[in-house]
Protein backbone atom coordinates (compact mmCIF):
# COMPACT_ATOMS: atom_id res chain seq x y z
CA UNK A 1 0.00 0.00 0.00
CA UNK A 2 1.53 3.23 -1.36
CA UNK A 3 1.26 6.14 1.12
CA UNK A 4 1.29 9.83 0.32
CA UNK A 5 3.85 12.75 1.14
CA UNK A 6 1.41 13.62 3.61
CA UNK A 7 0.68 10.70 5.40
CA UNK A 8 4.84 10.14 5.69
CA UNK A 9 5.41 13.59 7.17
CA UNK A 10 2.30 12.64 9.61
CA UNK A 11 4.20 9.42 10.58
CA UNK A 12 7.89 10.97 10.66
CA UNK A 13 6.11 14.09 12.97
CA UNK A 14 4.53 11.72 15.57
CA UNK A 15 7.46 9.15 15.93
CA UNK A 16 9.45 13.11 16.23
CA UNK A 17 6.63 14.26 19.09
CA UNK A 18 7.27 10.68 20.88
CA UNK A 19 10.69 11.03 20.67
CA UNK A 20 10.43 14.65 22.38
CA UNK A 21 8.33 13.12 25.49
CA UNK A 22 10.81 10.80 25.67
CA UNK A 23 13.59 12.97 26.04
CA UNK A 24 11.71 15.71 28.11
CA UNK A 25 11.01 12.21 30.61
CA UNK A 26 14.74 12.11 30.87
CA UNK A 27 15.68 15.71 31.53
CA UNK A 28 12.70 15.89 33.69
CA UNK A 29 13.98 12.79 35.74
CA UNK A 30 17.38 13.17 35.55
CA UNK A 31 19.24 11.82 38.42
CA UNK A 32 15.63 9.82 39.56
CA UNK A 33 15.95 7.26 37.38
CA UNK A 34 18.13 4.36 37.39
CA UNK A 35 20.68 3.77 34.59
CA UNK A 36 19.68 0.91 33.10
CA UNK A 37 16.38 2.96 32.48
CA UNK A 38 18.21 5.99 31.29
CA UNK A 39 20.01 3.81 28.55
CA UNK A 40 16.66 2.29 27.74
CA UNK A 41 14.85 5.35 27.32
CA UNK A 42 17.79 6.31 25.16
CA UNK A 43 17.18 3.27 22.84
CA UNK A 44 14.01 4.07 22.62
CA UNK A 45 14.53 7.72 21.83
CA UNK A 46 16.86 6.79 19.25
CA UNK A 47 14.51 4.26 17.35
CA UNK A 48 11.68 7.10 17.31
CA UNK A 49 14.11 9.24 15.54
CA UNK A 50 15.26 7.25 13.44
CA UNK A 51 12.12 6.12 12.45
CA UNK A 52 10.65 9.85 11.71
CA UNK A 53 14.25 10.74 9.81
CA UNK A 54 13.25 7.49 8.01
CA UNK A 55 9.63 8.74 7.20
CA UNK A 56 10.34 11.88 6.33
CA UNK A 57 13.16 10.90 3.60
CA UNK A 58 10.05 9.00 2.04
CA UNK A 59 7.84 12.17 2.37
CA UNK A 60 10.62 14.25 0.60
CA UNK A 61 11.52 11.78 -1.75
CA UNK A 62 7.57 11.39 -2.95
CA UNK A 63 7.24 14.71 -2.51
CA UNK A 64 10.08 14.95 -5.20
CA UNK A 65 8.79 12.34 -7.36
CA UNK A 66 5.43 14.32 -7.46
CA UNK A 67 7.33 17.19 -8.76
CA UNK A 68 6.77 17.60 -12.53
CA UNK A 69 10.25 18.22 -13.59
CA UNK A 70 12.60 18.62 -10.30
CA UNK A 71 15.36 19.37 -11.80
CA UNK A 72 14.15 22.86 -13.48
CA UNK A 73 12.21 23.53 -9.62
CA UNK A 74 15.53 23.39 -8.28
CA UNK A 75 17.10 25.29 -11.15
CA UNK A 76 14.61 27.65 -10.65
CA UNK A 77 15.38 28.09 -6.90
CA UNK A 78 19.41 28.32 -8.14
CA UNK A 79 18.51 31.06 -10.19
CA UNK A 80 16.03 33.22 -7.62
CA UNK A 81 19.10 33.21 -5.10
CA UNK A 82 21.93 34.13 -7.58
CA UNK A 83 19.64 37.22 -8.43
CA UNK A 84 19.08 38.12 -5.38
CA UNK A 85 23.09 37.62 -4.41
CA UNK A 86 22.83 39.94 -7.13
CA UNK A 87 20.24 42.69 -5.10
CA UNK A 88 21.63 41.78 -1.57
CA UNK A 89 23.13 45.02 0.41
CA UNK A 90 25.21 43.37 2.69
CA UNK A 91 28.28 40.79 2.33
CA UNK A 92 26.05 38.81 5.07
CA UNK A 93 23.26 38.21 2.88
CA UNK A 94 25.33 37.25 0.03
CA UNK A 95 27.91 34.95 2.39
CA UNK A 96 24.13 33.50 3.76
CA UNK A 97 22.77 33.00 0.05
CA UNK A 98 26.12 31.19 -1.16
CA UNK A 99 25.91 28.73 1.80
CA UNK A 100 22.54 28.01 1.05
CA UNK A 101 23.75 27.17 -2.74
CA UNK A 102 26.76 25.19 -1.52
CA UNK A 103 23.88 23.31 1.10
CA UNK A 104 21.38 22.34 -1.87
CA UNK A 105 24.84 20.88 -4.04
CA UNK A 106 26.01 18.86 -1.25
CA UNK A 107 22.50 17.88 -1.17
CA UNK A 108 22.18 17.13 -5.12
CA UNK A 109 25.72 15.52 -5.33
CA UNK A 110 24.98 13.08 -1.79
CA UNK A 111 21.29 12.47 -3.12
CA UNK A 112 19.70 13.10 0.06
CA UNK A 113 16.14 14.06 -0.45
CA UNK A 114 16.28 15.86 3.41
CA UNK A 115 19.73 17.94 2.48
CA UNK A 116 17.68 19.38 -0.80
CA UNK A 117 14.38 20.22 0.48
CA UNK A 118 16.00 21.84 3.53
CA UNK A 119 18.40 23.95 1.62
CA UNK A 120 15.36 24.94 -1.23
CA UNK A 121 13.38 25.66 2.01
CA UNK A 122 16.61 27.63 3.58
CA UNK A 123 16.93 29.59 -0.02
CA UNK A 124 13.18 30.25 -0.60
CA UNK A 125 13.25 32.22 3.35
CA UNK A 126 16.16 34.08 2.06
CA UNK A 127 14.85 35.10 -1.30
CA UNK A 128 11.04 35.99 0.14
CA UNK A 129 12.62 37.36 3.45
Amino acid sequence: MAITPDEARTIANAFLDAAKVVDKYQRDNCGKISHEEYESLNKSFNTLVTVSAKATTEAVGLAIDAMADPLTEIKNVIDNAKDQIKKAETIGMVIRFVAGLADLGAGIMAKDPNAIVTSITNLNALITG
